[in-house]
């Protein structure tokens, strides 16, 4: 297998910016139609949450492995978050079933 060039590299993250963006607009525009349909958040709805979280504790992890204690701060910060919004939906989720 050949080694990637810069401008090989660079094409190709470039094209990946572009499947990200539009598997984003798709999915948000899936979920708000099911939203307004149903009521309810559905499986669109969570990939493109779970997604997007996933993307931003990859970076942070990649900049805490080369160093950058703010990558540590930052990953800490967004886990933190993700539990939080995974309790307090689970909290109205009960509390709506009450």
């Amino acid at each position: 297998m050949k080694k990637s060039d810069e401008m090989q590299l660079h094409i190709e993250l470039s094209a990946m910016k572009w499947a990200w963006a539009f598997d984003v607009a798709v999915l948000l525009v899936w979920g708000v139609w099911d939203r307004a349909r149903t009521g309810h958040f559905t499986g669109p709805m969570y990939l493109l949450v779970l997604q997007n979280l996933l993307y931003l504790v990859a970076v942070q992890i990649g900049k805490w492995r080369v160093g950058d204690e703010e990558g540590r701060r930052g990953l800490v910060g967004y886990l933190a978050a993700a539990a939080g919004v995974l309790l307090l939906g689970g909290a109205l989720m009960w509390l709506q079933r009450l």
